[in-house]
């Protein structure tokens, strides 16, 4: 059988590049897998942050607003209440989550 005919496997010869070539392939490789752990880290860290911020502030607004509405639900003033829930959705700007009548 000729030797010519069978399949040679592809060999890429290292030795070819410099040892700057080397290098500088070894620290951009490290900046960009250094780089990207970091991008993970903020968007991971961020993300959780931003939500414990709605988190709170929702609660906080529950919380007013219920504890203003209180004395209005146990008089039965559905007119009290409207302009209470009106003024309470401009301050928080809650425009589009509690719907308008």
């Amino acid at each position: 059988m000729d030797s010519s005919k069978l399949v040679k496997p592809v060999n890429i010869n290292w030795q070819r590049g410099g040892l700057k070539w080397k290098i500088s392939v070894t620290f951009s490789s490290l900046i960009l897998v250094l780089g990207l752990m970091v991008i993970g880290i903020v968007y991971h860290f961020t993300g959780n942050a931003l939500q414990r911020q709605v988190d709170l502030r929702s609660e906080a607004i529950a919380t007013n607003l219920a504890d203003a509405t209180a004395g209005i639900v146990s008089r039965k003033s559905t007119l009290e209440l409207d302009a209470l829930i009106a003024s309470e959705r401009r301050s928080t700007c809650l425009c589009k989550a509690l719907p308008v009548k």
